[in-house]
C-alpha cells in the first residue's frame, strides 16, 4: 500500500448463508418488511455456501435480525461473523 493510499476501517458484519436461493431472497423480503437493512451478494471465498447466496448485515443489527428470524421462523443455514 502506498503512503498516500488510506487503508479501509475493517466494518463487522453477520452473514447468513442458506440452502436454497428461495431462502435467501425469502429472508431479504422479511428483513426489508420488518424495516432491517439487509444485501444479498456471493457468499465471500472464506465462507462455503449450497446456494452460494448469503445475506449481509452489520454486526450492530445482529440482534434485530435474529428476533426477526425467530419471530417469522425463517431458515438460514450458518451465521458468520467477519470484518470486511
Amino acid at each position: 500500500m502506498k503512503f498516500w493510499q488510506k487503508e479501509k476501517a475493517k466494518q463487522p458484519l453477520t452473514v447468513f448463508t442458506f440452502h436454497t436461493v428461495s431462502e435467501a431472497l425469502h429472508f431479504e423480503r422479511m428483513m426489508q418488511k420488518e424495516k432491517a437493512p439487509v444485501r444479498l451478494r456471493p457468499v465471500p471465498r472464506m465462507i462455503s455456501s449450497s446456494c452460494g447466496t448469503c445475506a449481509v448485515i452489520k454486526r450492530e443489527e445482529e440482534n434485530k435480525a435474529l428476533a426477526i428470524i425467530q419471530k417469522h421462523e425463517l431458515p438460514y443455514h450458518e451465521l458468520h461473523r467477519v470484518e470486511e
